[in-house]
């Protein structure tokens, strides 16, 4: 009795894992690389080089006043190193002058990380449409392969390359999002 229902458990277990892998036989599985459509897209391009001039009139910008501080930073070292902190309290003008140094110091690091986080919104917004358009690129690259599953390539340990679509959903994106419209957002005066 004990041999016999051994032997319907072990039938049960061999019949369910074969029907296990005819299942997963099925699945069609397809791998895309998303940093490369990102890289090597149209859109993406576009958007990283209109980043790139975004951050390069922001350094710009901020530019005068850094090369301000710091000469204002230098000429204040000159003065103060062959002082003791003694003659430093003495001289009331010098306290005054390092004071305004450093209450401009301390505004300029405030506008300096406003505006690397103006450049960092204005990222996420531009990718964001970038992932939006997309979509439909996507979606129809899956729909021509008739996908059960998709995959980024670098969750995937192993992908052989006759399933990366990759390629496709470039070619689709280009022709359909050529470029993403990136505006330099602002950050709302309380965040500031």
């Amino acid at each position: 009795m004990k041999l016999r229902n051994l032997f319907f458990a072990l039938a049960a277990s061999v019949f369910a894992f074969s029907s296990l892998m005819q299942a997963y036989a099925e699945t069609n599985v397809i791998v895309i690389d998303q940093a490369k459509i990102m890289r090597d897209s149209k859109a993406g391009k576009d958007i990283a080089s209109k980043l790139n001039t975004i951050s390069e009139q922001i350094g710009n910008e901020l530019k005068p006043a850094a090369e301000a501080l710091q000469k204002e930073e230098k000429s204040l070292n000159d003065k103060v190193k062959p002082l003791n902190q003694a003659a430093i309290r003495q001289d009331a003008a010098l306290l005054d002058r390092i004071k305004s140094f450093q209450k401009r110091a301390q505004e300029f690091e405030v506008k300096r990380q406003t505006r690397a986080a103006e450049i960092e919104l204005t990222s996420r917004d531009a990718w964001n449409k970038f992932f939006e358009a997309l979509g439909p690129a996507l979606e129809a690259v899956i729909a021509e392969n008739n996908a059960d599953v998709v995959l980024d390539r670098s969750a995937a340990v192993h992908a052989s390359d006759s399933i990366d679509k990759t390629a496709a959903v470039i070619a689709k994106l280009d022709a359909t999002t050529p470029s993403i419209a990136v505006t330099k957002q602002t950050l709302p005066k309380q965040q500031q």
